[in-house]
């Protein structure tokens, strides 16, 4: 192995980020990541950046999540993912939960020593940090001209990059593994571009809209993501909780300017991105009677746009909705490909199962998929659990305990009897 040799902070940086993208692309796995890792950071000391970040004493995890984000903000980027990247490197579920759960109540060495804080954290357990003031004085101090860099590189948009995404497999039930399959044919690059070229000679719109619906927890926007992955695109999301401004008229100039982004955008990417509307429920309802309230009134201006839009829109947009029944006709046309997500099937249920945990036998998650009516993401509720009991108990939760856990899960579980009493 030769010597390796940086002769500036951001030369440094970007090769860490290069054996991220490695990573992200299986070209290496965590393993070999964990040892290049270490060895980049042994030949990088001679640098005052690097000298500073082995003064710390951060384990090797919490120096790896800390150089993606400080080169992520370098490169525009404010806020990340901090679950996304930490499942990338790590192996071991419960490293994974121990990881985020230090991060979330505030004894990680890296909040501790004021490098990161805590921007966000939601109902869907999203994570998001972002770098402290004294780690951008820091990086300044040390020749990295931040300021210069970001004007030139930010990224105006919320967009989540291609290879802060965590591949999973997801189990599908039969009709909606042969549609989400199709999908991913359409949107791989050359087919897409195909598929584009065509429809323009045609006179017809060029850009594709999907729409994923079903019950919560069914694996409607982890398929988005997913599609994005296999497809090399970056996603837009947009947080349609955002756009209902208290103030009449606000509304439709946010939602007019999220269209206006993503057309910027298309001009800036190599590959053309996803627009995803999560949760739309609220915006792609049957229109209100005009009049009857200042609320009703914007929601119908705010439909209004987006179906305007949506005629001849020129990329991608998806949208995942729970209330299908509730949808506008007008919408209905809009969206070229609907594909409905049910519960999982028992066999589907099984090898998600299977999948999460090694601690369960075949006739475990046979009773399990039998007892328990559970999506995709109340079972990840369950092996969440379970990971936690693992850190706290430091062992396996028995059989019994799991079943506690099931009982637990759902609001309208009338409760089970243990198994073998």
């Amino acid at each position: 192995t030769h010597e390796l040799s940086f002769d500036s902070t951001m030369n440094a940086l970007e090769a860490f980020e290069n054996l991220y993208k490695k990573l992200t692309s299986n070209v290496i796995n965590q393993t070999l990541h964990k040892s290049l890792t270490i060895n980049y950071l042994n030949y990088s000391q001679k640098l005052d950046f690097f000298k500073w970040v082995k003064g710390l004493n951060l384990s090797w995890r919490d120096q790896t999540l800390f150089l993606t984000i400080t080169w992520d903000y370098i490169l525009g980027v404010d806020e990340i993912s901090a679950k996304n990247v930490i499942q990338q490197y790590l192996e071991q579920e419960s490293n994974r939960m121990q990881m985020i759960q230090e991060l979330l109540d505030g004894s990680s060495k890296l909040i501790c020593k004021n490098l990161v804080e805590v921007v966000e954290k939601n109902f869907n357990d999203d994570l998001e940090i972002k770098l402290t003031s004294g780690v951008i004085q820091q990086l300044k101090e040390n020749g990295v001209n931040v300021d210069l860099y970001r004007v030139s590189k930010k990224r105006k948009f919320d967009v989540i990059l291609t290879d802060k995404i965590y591949a999973k497999r997801l189990f599908y039930n039969s009709n909606e593994s042969n549609q989400i399959e199709n999908l991913t044919r359409i949107l791989s690059k050359d087919k897409f571009i195909e598929i584009q070229s065509n429809l323009e000679k045609k006179g017809m719109p060029k850009g594709v809209n999907i729409l994923l619906y079903g019950s919560p927890g069914t694996g409607k926007t982890e398929t988005v993501y997913q599609l994005a992955k296999k497809t090399n695109r970056n996603v837009m999301k947009v947080d349609i909780s955002s756009t209902k401004s208290a103030w009449f008229g606000e509304s439709q100039k946010l939602i007019k300017k999220v269209f206006n982004n993503y057309a910027d955008l298309l001009e800036t990417e190599d590959i053309i991105p996803i627009l995803l509307f999560n949760e739309a429920d609220a915006i792609i309802g049957k229109r209100k009677d005009a009049g009857s309230s200042g609320v009703a009134d914007t929601e119908n201006a705010i439909q209004n746009i987006i179906l305007e839009e949506l005629e001849n829109f020129q990329g991608i947009f998806m949208a995942t909705t729970n209330l299908v029944d509730n949808m506008d006709a007008a919408f209905e046309r809009r969206f070229l490909y609907k594909v409905k997500f049910d519960s999982p099937c028992r066999e589907s249920k099984k090898m998600i199962w299977l999948s999460k945990t090694a601690i369960l036998s075949d006739e475990d998650v046979a009773y399990l998929a039998d007892h328990y009516d559970f999506s995709g993401g109340q079972i990840d509720n369950i092996i969440r659990k379970i990971s936690m009991h693992e850190i706290i108990e430091n062992s396996q939760p028995s059989f019994d305990q799991i079943l506690d856990f099931c009982n637990n899960e759902s609001w309208q579980n009338k409760g089970r009897k243990k198994v073998g009493f």
